[in-house]
């Protein structure tokens, strides 16, 4: 067996090493949503990046179109845009309640948006089948939040939680 020298050695170790970091770079970072007191909430990156919330809409629009139940799956789906940059937005969040559900990056064709908003914001739409198992009496409502890559965030409004509906 051939032996290694320690240039080898290092070498490899290096190699490795940034391997690792070009990986990293890239990562999708986990968010969590914290409630604090005084109902004042709080999204903390796993990047330790600061968010900084978009309470006015100066920087982030988007809309959540559709929040239905089919069969075993709910299914959302909308459009988040980036206004300052006029791109689509970087990722959105789902939260059920406190709890991370899904990451999605907006790829989806909007035209109706780009005719509204302009030809940039085309593929700013966004959808996802969720496990109806996620929702319901005290698991907490469907929170959609949009992110820039400012890190700017922004809760998105629109269809209503079929959940919270009572049946007659």
């Amino acid at each position: 067996m051939k032996k290694l020298t320690v240039f080898t050695v290092v070498l490899i170790a290096m190699v490795t090493f940034f391997a690792w970091a070009w990986a990293k770079k890239d990562a999708v970072p986990e968010f969590q949503l914290a409630v604090l007191g005084d109902n004042a909430e709080l999204i903390r990156a796993s990047n330790h990046k600061k968010l900084t919330l978009d309470t006015d809409g100066k920087y982030i629009m988007g809309y959540l179109d559709v929040f239905k139940l089919e069969d075993s799956v709910v299914r959302v789906s909308g459009w988040a845009a980036d206004k300052e940059n006029r791109i689509p937005a970087q990722r959105v969040l789902l939260f059920v309640g406190e709890r991370l559900v899904r990451q999605i990056k907006p790829t989806v064709d909007r035209p109706d948006v780009a005719l509204a908003k302009g030809e940039s914001y085309l593929r700013s739409g966004w959808e996802a089948d969720l496990p109806k198992d996620l929702f319901g009496k005290d698991k907490g409502r469907l929170r959609v939040i949009a992110l820039t890559k400012a890190d700017r965030a922004r809760e998105l409004q629109g269809a209503s939680d079929p959940f919270l509906k009572t049946e007659k």
